[in-house]
């Protein structure tokens, strides 16, 4: 039959139907879910690419089978795994979510980031993306072998997404990568990670600049290191760059959540990260986060990981406190602020007023060591911390080039002989001299108080420095161990016979403490 006939045959049987029955084609609403419960996932993806009537539908369907809540949907909240975003592609509504969480699985990562890269395009109300990978993303040895690709094409998709989300919310981005916090403005992320990826030639002892189109030229290393500069402050500059991601966080903070004006917070490892810089950093000062800045910043920020805080610049005591309380992990806290010297201005009769560090007292379940350069800062430490049950060691400079220096270390001695558990005394004497200032009998009598120091810990440039320290050790009357590390003892293996005659010296010196070290350095 030809198909004219066989078409006009085909109209003529339906208009019979519909002449017999009413409406043939017509189920309730009620049989057509059930016919669509029925589908199976291929052919739900059919129906909703075909049929705009069943589009949202079928896709809600789809996500259900794979636990996801339509609830959380109508909130904007979408928490999924990146294979599932292949069939949010086909909604032909866009879906009103602010805040999206992706786990992205070990293979066909370069298809899923292409899917994330046009959902995200379409979301303009989104305030928070979240990313987490399996494992390293920057690392040649995750390639998926059965849909292979260039690394550089997946970190160059992986930026456009960074840029699509970044660039829908107002104010500057501070960036957190590797436990360095600084603040960039949207047109120098420009650029993020599409400039230069390069990578570390462990033969030559140099860092190889590959541009993005020519990496694939084989290089002599037989396994490249692959980096991702994420910003560089400009031409012919070193850029920061992370070696390893596995989690990103996008969160746009708006001006009335107490900040000074809204922001975005671009997070890098943010899971991982166990150590965190507050304060000017020496590589990129043009960056640096003033104090006030950071009073509005560190409400919003959380590391779960958090081991290790430096603070180099004053805060404010309330938002520290609150900062401390929701990182009970911490288990470093060093507090180093600059300030003038005391050799250029602070007298020894003048009390030195410390500052507030937090609004009220503290105990960190897991704070093991409290440290600073200057001794006078171990006061409030020790009242901000004191508490803390794990708290073992206290790290302090040795500093004696003068009279005030020297009435600084009687105060954080004499602060630190109100102690009863027993304590560690880290002392350092890196770019020091050591015992410059003569003891005096009131130094002498503050230390034969610290009957809590039970382990003292030398650091030093050279052992004749670390020698002079000695008699000043004889005077503490609880000493059992001590440990001496320096930089012309560093190799224990080739200095076996210079490190015995430190022993040696050290015992001659201290012959009553039971336990004496070389450590590594």
């Amino acid at each position: 039959m030809p198909p004219v006939l066989k078409l006009r045959n085909l109209l003529h049987c339906r208009n019979q139907a519909q002449s017999i029955l009413p409406s043939p084609f017509l189920l309730p609403l009620e049989m057509w879910e059930l016919v669509l419960e029925e589908l199976t996932e291929e052919w739900l993806r059919t129906a909703a690419r075909v049929c705009s009537a069943f589009n949202d539908r079928c896709i809600a369907i789809y996500l259900r089978r794979h636990e996801i809540n339509p609830e959380s949907l109508a909130i904007g909240t979408l928490h999924i795994y990146s294979p599932l975003l292949s069939i949010l592609q086909l909604s032909r509504l866009t879906p009103q979510i602010h805040t999206l969480v992706c786990h992205f699985w070990a293979y066909r990562v370069l298809r899923d980031m292409k899917y994330l890269r046009q959902f995200v395009q379409r979301l303009h109300g989104i305030k928070e993306l979240q990313l987490f990978f399996a494992g390293n993303l920057i690392n040649a040895h995750t390639v998926d072998t059965i849909f292979p690709y260039s690394q550089t094409t997946l970190l160059a998709e992986l930026c456009d997404v960074v840029r699509a989300v970044v660039w829908k919310s107002p104010g500057p981005i501070i960036v957190i990568i590797d436990g360095t916090i600084y603040r960039v403005r949207p047109r120098d992320l420009a650029g993020w990670g599409s400039r230069y990826f390069f990578y570390w030639k462990h033969r030559f002892g140099r860092i190889a600049w590959i541009d993005k189109a020519r990496f694939l030229l084989k290089s002599e290393e037989p396994e490249p290191h692959l980096f991702l500069p994420v910003w560089s402050p400009g031409r012919g500059q070193k850029p920061e760059y992370t070696r390893y991601l596995n989690s990103i966080n996008i969160r746009g903070i708006p001006a009335r959540s107490g900040a000074d004006e809204p922001f975005t917070f671009l997070v890098l490892n943010g899971v991982t990260t166990e150590w965190l810089e507050l304060g000017p950093t020496s590589f990129i000062s043009e960056a640096a986060i003033p104090s006030s800045q950071l009073t509005g910043i560190l409400p919003h920020l959380t590391l779960p990981s958090l081991h290790s805080l430096n603070i180099h610049q004053d805060l404010d005591p309330a938002t520290l406190h609150q900062f401390l309380v929701r990182h009970p992990s911490i288990q470093f806290f060093h507090y180093k602020v600059k300030e003038p010297t005391p050799a250029l201005g602070r007298s020894p009769d003048k009390e030195h007023k410390a500052p507030l560090l937090t609004s009220s007292p503290i105990a960190l379940p897991s704070l093991e060591t409290l440290s600073c350069e200057d001794p006078i800062y171990i006061i409030p430490l020790l009242d901000t911390f004191g508490s803390s049950p794990q708290l073992q060691w206290i790290d302090i400079g040795f500093v004696r080039y003068s009279a005030p220096q020297v009435a600084s270390l009687k105060r954080a001695l004499r602060r630190i002989s109100l102690r009863t558990p027993p304590t560690s005394l880290h002392i350092s004497t890196l770019f020091n001299s050591g015992m410059q200032w003569p003891i005096d009998e009131e130094e002498r009598n503050i230390v034969g108080c610290l009957y809590s120091i039970t382990r003292v810990r030398l650091r030093g440039e050279n052992f004749p420095e670390v020698q002079s320290l000695l008699p000043w050790l004889g005077m503490l009357p609880a000493l059992a161990h001590l440990e001496i590390s320096t930089w012309d003892l560093r190799d224990l293996d080739t200095d076996a016979a210079a490190r015995d005659s430190a022993i040696q010296v050290a015992r001659a010196a201290l012959p009553w403490v039971p336990r004496i070290d070389i450590l590594r350095w």
